[in-house]
């Protein structure tokens, strides 16, 4: 490929080489055969066709400056920065004139390298692979009367309809089109006059960047020809007209073209790939998402009273401000006071000089959460008091903040605005953080009472070296000697139930070995590897001991869920159960591994009805898909047990003895020791509120159908006297089978 710089050259004197010229991905699609442009096209064609008509022109065609920058590789490639349209163009005209002139093969000959083409798009699989079938075709008839070029191009083998999605194909087949109407009546000759470098007919000036040493910094620096301005330039571009109103020495605005820009490019670009539009694009909604944030965090700070009192168009204002990625000034006519504009000045000085923030900065710019845009305010406050913070203060504003947060429900605005009433006041004792709470009888209402007097409590534990060593913040490790207990992926923070179990009997103040022992205990027992479990360890284990569920809507309960991603499902499931005193025995039970302790729960049980079923037989639980049974008559200790789908009848759901019934015997025909009297079986669940069956069938041929209703057992067998009738028909063989394996249920003769 050439590095010419600042040359003149033609189209063909861009392939002398061996190499490919590439339309990157940061580029729009080709406009040029857009409907719309029309005369722009009419326009253009008109001056290549005179210029490649002309029988002695007096000068050639100059299309302008065509730039871009060299990759390395094989083979090489010429990314192109400004010039897109035009070489686009010049493309397909060559390929035009290479079919009408009967030239395809010298066509091949230039634009083909083992068998893909050399013009290339970067930005859509279809763009490219139109391109690379376009410069391979043979046989195409160019159309005659008031057929359309595109429409053969459409009807040829090679040619897939998903590429009409692609607005650069559509474009090329329009231009292509257009080109036919131009040229259809011109001589055999003009393919020849086109590429003739000697003698040509159109030219551009070529640059190549790469011999100016320019870098990516180009790409976010310069306003490419026809390009739009991005919403962050746009924002930009307003924001910097009053720079001079709070900053007279333009050290802010330096800032903001410099190292902040630099913050923002590292962030939005992790050097793993080429640069491409995807990260010019991130750049700017990082940069512009970080200036909505802080001003949606003080006009949070400047709202008085509660958000459900405040006027739609206040509310309004708020959302658009924390989930616009776009810049609209008549829908966000906000300004940053002086009080906002120094906090982001040193908010963002501290994240250039200290990398350790960064990952919480790049997850707010990227995310769209309160939890994530809580923590981010939480160091934003820390910042703008103490500006640089030591180790200490950080780590102990860190850890207490995300407790603080990580254990409350934040998911609204509503909830976010008391929230950071209250983190901006607390940031006020940062400096001393442990000796405030340890002492402090101040009401803070933007966070939950239960955490908030764990916190005092723990702050008034740390003056304890041993306690110190218990209660941190860092990565969790079940195997380390000393691990960090708050940071359990469960847990977060929260540890007061912890706290709670290991008090000695009438003491108010928990013993530190004890609550060692406990938190091992508690953290192995939510360990995900329990938590995961298709055996459903801590449930049966539970259920062994008690029968724990909770009502969730009527008369469904629920057994636990498993997964723990956010505060809500957390308190709702696991915690509600670490509260009860059930699991403080649980963990006293717990002796070893935790694993072999909850098997011998199970396995020495005494359970008996519904729960002995449900701790036997762990597939109960792996039918309940939302972790809820239903629960409905109960008469002398018998319960009817349904187990659902999810958490209403409206889904796939049957009664548990027969679900249990099957069970039993799939696992006896695994082993092919049905009993001999039963030859097969069909379980049916339900929708509704339909009873659910199990279908056997005796070696006798005879089919009877097993219900559970009126806290029995009930086998009927279909009358051979009406066809939809079924009479009551208890067999030997199946009443021996269910007095086996159900001694306690009873069986209708």
């Amino acid at each position: 490929m050439s590095t010419h710089a600042g040359k003149t050259l033609t189209f063909i004197d861009l392939f002398k080489q061996d190499g490919l010229v590439q339309i990157p991905v940061l580029q729009r699609d080709y406009a040029q055969g857009r409907e719309a442009e029309s005369g722009i096209r009419q326009q253009f064609l008109a001056l290549l066709r005179e210029s490649l008509c002309a029988e002695d022109p007096w000068q050639p065609l100059d299309l302008d400056f065509i730039y871009g920058s060299m990759e390395a590789g094989t083979p090489t490639v010429f990314s192109v920065l400004d010039g897109q349209q035009r070489l686009t163009t010049l493309f397909l005209l060559h390929w035009y004139l290479a079919l009408k002139c009967g030239k395809l093969e010298a066509f091949h000959a230039t634009f083909l390298c083992h068998g893909y083409s050399r013009f290339t798009y970067k930005t859509r699989a279809s763009a490219r692979e139109f391109f690379d079938a376009l410069a391979l075709a043979k046989g195409i008839q160019l159309p005659l009367g008031h057929e359309r070029l595109s429409d053969k191009i459409k009807d040829q083998k090679w040619f897939f309809s998903s590429w009409l999605l692609d607005p650069t194909v559509q474009g090329c087949l329009t231009m292509l089109d257009a080109m036919h109407e131009v040229f259809h009546d011109s001589t055999s000759s003009l393919y020849t006059r086109l590429i003739n470098s000697q003698s040509p007919r159109i030219i551009f000036q070529f640059l190549n960047l790469n011999e100016f040493s320019l870098s990516d910094e180009l790409y976010i620096k310069m306003n490419g020809r026809g390009k739009i301005l991005s919403d962050f330039e746009n924002f930009k571009a307003s924001f910097s007209l009053n720079f001079k109103e709070f900053s007279c020495d333009n050290e802010f605005e330096r800032k903001i073209d410099g190292v902040w820009t630099d913050l923002f490019w590292s962030l939005s670009n992790d050097n793993t790939k080429p640069l491409s539009h995807d990260k010019t694009e991130k750049f700017n909604s990082f940069y512009l998402r970080f200036f909505l944030l802080m001003a949606f965090y003080r006009q949070c700070e400047l709202t008085e009273g509660s958000f459900e009192k405040l006027p739609d168009k206040n509310k309004l204002f708020l959302k658009n401000l924390r989930e616009s990625k776009a810049y609209r000034a008549q829908q966000m006519p906000f300004s940053f006071d002086t009080y906002s504009l120094q906090r982001i000045e040193i908010v963002l000085d501290y994240c250039v000089a200290n990398e350790h923030v960064r990952p919480l900065l790049r997850a707010v710019l990227e995310q769209n959460n309160y939890l994530t845009e809580s923590r981010f305010y939480a160091l934003v406050c820390l910042i703008h008091q103490l500006k640089t913070p030591t180790s200490d203060q950080f780590l102990r504003w860190q850890r207490v903040t995300d407790n603080l947060i990580h254990n409350q429900i934040i998911d609204s605005t509503e909830v976010f605005l008391p929230l950071a009433r209250s983190l901006r006041r607390l940031a006020t004792h940062a400096a001393d953080l442990y000796a405030f709470l340890a002492n402090t009888d101040e009401a803070m209402p933007g966070f939950t009472q239960e955490q908030w007097q764990e916190e005092k409590l723990k702050c008034q534990l740390l003056h304890s070296l041993k306690w110190q060593d218990l209660l941190q913040h860092g990565d969790w490790q079940a195997e380390d000697p000393s691990p960090c207990y708050e940071s359990h992926p469960y847990l977060m923070g929260k540890v007061g139930f912890i706290l709670k179990m290991s008090c000695p009997e009438g003491e108010k103040i928990p013993d530190p070995d004890l609550f060692k022992e406990n938190a091992d205990k508690v953290c192995a027992l939510l360990d995900k590897s329990i938590l995961n479990s298709d055996e459903f360890l801590l449930q049966r284990a539970l259920l062994s001991l008690a029968d724990y569920t909770w009502r969730c809507a009527g008369d469904k309960y629920s057994f636990g869920k498993h997964n723990g991603a956010s505060y809500r499902e957390r308190d709702e499931n696991w915690f509600r159960v670490a509260r009860t005193p059930l699991f403080s025995e649980l963990v006293a039970a717990i002796a070893g591994g935790s694993r072999q302790s909850l098997l011998d729960l199970i396995n020495y049980s005494n359970a008996s009805g519904w729960r002995r079923l449900m701790i036997t037989y762990p597939e109960t639980f792996q039918y309940c898909s939302e972790c809820v049974i239903g629960k409905e008559k109960e008469d002398h200790g018998k319960q009817e047990i349904y187990l659902v789908k999810r958490k209403q009848y409206n889904g796939y759901n049957t009664d548990l003895r027969t679900y249990v019934v099957k069970i039993i015997l799939d696992d006896k025909k695994k082993t092919n020791i049905l009993p001999s009297s039963i030859a097969n079986y069909r379980h049916h669940d339900v929708t509704g509120h339909s009873q659910s069956f199990i279908d056997i069938t005796l070696s006798d041929s005879k089919n009877y159908r097993i219900t559970y209703e009126g806290f029995q057992f009930v086998s009927r067998l279909k009358s051979e006297k009406q066809e939809a009738d079924w009479e009551r028909s208890m067999p030997d063989a199946i009443a021996n089978f269910l007095k086996e394996y159900f001694p306690e249920e009873d069986i209708a003769a």
